[in-house]
């Protein structure tokens, strides 16, 4: 059987915007603030830098995405950014380098998914 792997790689912009809109669509995700830095964790976790209101100039706030809500923040970005994603096949958030990226995987057997951090 064929295998398609597609990766769908945001630049540090996009990840900020995508980070950003799914927190407009989800109030409880993170706490109101400013988006200082972003990246990807090689675990495909995500990483904001956020300066929140009445803080502090120095005084910024780590937060952590898990893998599975980053997966959400990248197909809610291709969605609504009009990058046609399958309905079938396995999704998942990705290290691609310092970037994040959805990966798409169509025909591929249970269990064979390797390394997260590829890039």
């Amino acid at each position: 059987m064929a295998i398609e792997l597609r990766r769908v790689i945001l630049s540090t912009n996009e990840f900020t915007s995508a980070i950003a809109s799914f927190k407009r669509a989800n109030d409880n995700f993170m706490p109101a603030g400013t988006v200082i830095e972003c990246g990807v964790n090689q675990d495909a976790s995500g990483r904001v830098k956020l300066r929140v209101p009445g803080s502090g100039p120095e005084e910024l706030q780590q937060i952590v995405i898990p893998p599975a809500t980053l997966t959400e923040i990248l197909i809610r970005f291709c969605i609504e950014n009009n990058i046609s994603l399958p309905r079938v096949g396995k999704k998942r958030a990705v290290a691609h380098g310092d970037r994040a990226a959805l990966e798409v995987h169509l025909g591929e057997p249970e269990g064979v998914l390797s390394a997260v951090g590829v890039g």
